[in-house]
């Protein structure tokens, strides 16, 4: 499930540098060098803090994912304790 999520990240990301880069160019008209080099970095950063937010949460999600199934498991043994004796079969086979 995780790598999933970082798969979506950056297939969205690739799209919209792709109609960034690659959009219309007639429609956009921007003079020569208008992006500096100091926001290039900046949205550098901005991409390199999603991914970091992106990990954490899928880290968070199969941290919940394994305390619940932890917790399942946990209530499971604990019913097969207090109820040590398995009701009896209603439908016998043939050999009983």
């Amino acid at each position: 499930m995780g790598w999933l999520l970082i798969m979506a990240f950056w297939i969205i990301v690739l799209v919209f540098l792709g109609r960034w880069i690659f959009g219309d160019q007639s429609a956009r008209r921007l003079p020569e060098q208008a992006v500096s080099q100091e926001e290039l970095d900046r949205l550098r950063e901005d991409v390199d803090r999603l991914n970091a937010q992106m990990t954490r949460l899928i880290d968070e999600q199969s941290f919940m994912v394994r305390m619940l199934s932890e917790g399942d498991r946990k209530r499971l043994e604990e019913r097969t304790r207090t109820d040590p004796d398995p009701p009896p079969n209603p439908n016998p086979g043939p050999d009983a």
